[in-house]
């Protein structure tokens, strides 16, 4: 059986920006209204979700007590897995991730 790699590795992703949702629903309530979706971009550290809400993704991250603390970021939705960010060209998954918090936003 043949399995579509793509699809999977989405619903992952899906599945770690509903966690980053749901964290961040714990900690800062209303924080949808304040996203600008017109700018969200995972691969800005200003224009993600952390750096609309806090500025800058490394100011958010203390803030939140996410510092230091890949393991989270990533599961969270807040950035890209260790082998995503070790490709030679990893604009492709910030996009991707990009999409998967915008297609949540709108569920």
């Amino acid at each position: 059986m043949m399995i579509d790699k793509g699809r999977e590795k989405m619903a992952t992703t899906l599945e770690r920006v509903q966690a980053g949702m749901e964290f961040l629903d714990d900690i800062r309530p209303g924080w949808r209204g304040e996203i600008e979706r017109t700018i969200l971009d995972l691969g800005s550290q200003e224009d993600c979700i952390l750096g609309q809400l806090y500025g800058h993704y490394m100011d958010a991250l203390p803030l939140i007590g996410l510092y230091g603390d890949r393991k989270r970021q990533t599961a969270y939705g807040f950035e890209l897995t260790g082998e995503q960010l070790n490709a030679w060209n990893h604009q492709e998954d910030y996009d991707n991730l990009t999409a998967a918090w915008e297609y949540m936003l709108d569920s």
